[in-house]
């Protein structure tokens, strides 16, 4: 189950690539520099909302740190690669 900030990531990102093709058929239609420059600004968007949508935890919604994982009450981490 994802959570509610994980589901508006991915529709924000969904969002954002409609948004870029749009402008990339703006380009190929008339290559002005506002039309390219709506281009980039739409690009960098896409690129932004990815990262908002990979690091947004499935379960909290929450960005954790590299090392943090979210691990829900009800689940034990368990290493089968180490030895006692």
């Amino acid at each position: 189950m994802y959570s509610q900030q994980k589901l508006d990531a991915i529709y924000d990102l969904r969002a954002a690539v409609e948004e870029k093709t749009r402008a990339e058929l703006a380009v190929k239609r008339n290559p002005t520099a506002a039309r390219k420059d709506a281009l980039l600004k739409a690009t960098l968007k896409v690129e932004d909302r990815t990262q908002v949508a990979i690091e947004a935890c499935h379960l909290c919604g929450r960005q954790h740190l590299p090392d943090e994982s979210h691990v829900p009450d009800n689940v034990i981490d368990v290493d089968f690669g180490q030895t006692p």
